[in-house]
């Protein structure tokens, strides 16, 4: 919190109209940077097998460590679409009736999700069967067809794992609608989206496996709601930034003291990897959308590129890592997945499966069916 305290010497920037109606090109390449990430980590989970001395390229420990904590990547897509959430929406607001947020928000989600979950069972359903103990489960199939499951009531998605983060996504959108609808006092908010923030921190730190305080929920309200009040920080002058941290840091000490209560290990005593979570992440966000020789970078050709099919690679690149697991032994490809020109292939792969999702699924059929079902 105290990060967001030290950018006080930073101009402050208004929400204009070009803000309100287009993403910046530097958020494209961060989403393009992560989108990379959650790629290299679920090559090494699932192709490599988590053995780290498989990783291609490179044999040192920094490098190792990269795709191992990769997954931390799925902090900024929280992070991001909480600003953009903000920038998107909080002038207009007032204009929209649930309804017509839901369906264009969850419509937008819930269609593509349902059509990667599907191919999903088409490549897990047969690679079952043909093993040892082999099963069919109806519950488990329309608990993968369901938005509202996964981190809303548990359960998971065994046809495309990755697609827990839209249920929990979709969750948050609707939080996020609550909370500036009816809410128009900035500070309030503010103070509200800080209480999210912390409390997301306590369920990562304490864990819970109740529904709405999953992990994967914890991530959620931690990052989504860092990106919406890093909006409110850019564009709300009157709120006092001094009241909201001391509160904040009261809440925190609540969280700490449940932590003791319940006799948990003392939670200052972080891993590398919550430090990360904690500071490293919002400042990679922060200083994207703050430092010039950063914003470039990220604005790159191939980084802006890549962010633009992101939501095409987040959902189909795991599928096409199960199709090539399973299946390449049954046509004897004997695939090394270690060897760097088989990763560079299936890199480009996925590169090229979530170009044509993007472009086919999500921007052709998705606003046809949403628009067909709004009528």
């Amino acid at each position: 919190m105290i990060l967001l305290l030290k950018l006080n010497n930073l101009e402050m920037r208004g929400g204009g109209d070009v803000r309100q109606t287009q993403e910046k090109s530097e958020l494209y390449g961060l989403k393009g940077g992560a989108a990379i990430c959650i790629v290299l980590y679920h090559y090494y989970l699932f192709a490599l097998e988590g053995d780290v001395d498989k990783i291609p390229f490179f044999k040192c420990e920094l490098w190792q460590i990269i795709w191992q904590n990769a997954f931390l990547a799925v902090e900024l897509f929280f992070i991001i679409s909480g600003y953009l959430t903000g920038l998107c929406y909080s002038g207009r607001i007032q204009e929209i009736s649930f309804g017509q947020y839901v369906k264009k928000r969850g419509g937008r989600l819930y269609v593509p999700f349902v059509i990667s979950n599907l191919l999903g069972a088409l490549i897990y359903v047969p690679h079952r069967l043909m093993s040892d103990n082999a099963y069919l489960n109806l519950d488990l199939f329309l608990n993968s067809m369901s938005i509202t499951a996964c981190g809303w009531v548990g359960g998971n998605h065994p046809y495309n794992n990755p697609t827990w983060y839209i249920c929990v996504l979709f969750l948050l959108f609707i939080i996020w609608y609550v909370i500036n609808k009816y809410i128009e006092n900035k500070e309030t908010r503010a103070l509200i989206y800080l209480a999210f923030i912390i409390i997301g921190w306590g369920i990562m730190k304490i864990g819970c496996e109740l529904p709405l305080l999953y992990d994967m929920n914890g991530r959620g309200y931690t990052y989504f709601f860092f990106g919406c009040l890093f909006y409110e920080y850019e564009n709300a002058n009157e709120i006092n930034w001094k009241k909201c941290l001391i509160c904040a840091s009261l809440l925190e000490l609540g969280i700490l003291a449940v932590w003791l209560i319940i006799k948990v290990k003392y939670p200052v005593v972080f891993s590398w990897v919550s430090w990360v979570r904690v500071l490293f992440i919002p400042l990679i966000f922060m200083s994207t959308l703050k430092i010039n020789s950063i914003k470039r970078c990220m604005s790159c050709f191939v980084l802006r590129t890549v962010g633009k099919i992101s939501s095409g690679i987040y959902f189909t690149h795991q599928l096409l890592l199960y199709a090539l697991i399973w299946y390449s032994p049954l046509m004897k490809l004997g695939l090394q997945y270690e060897r760097k020109r088989v990763f560079s292939i299936v890199f480009i792969a996925i590169l090229i499966v979530g170009w044509i999702w993007k472009f086919a699924i999500e921007d052709r059929v998705t606003p046809r069916i949403v628009n067909y079902f709004s009528k």
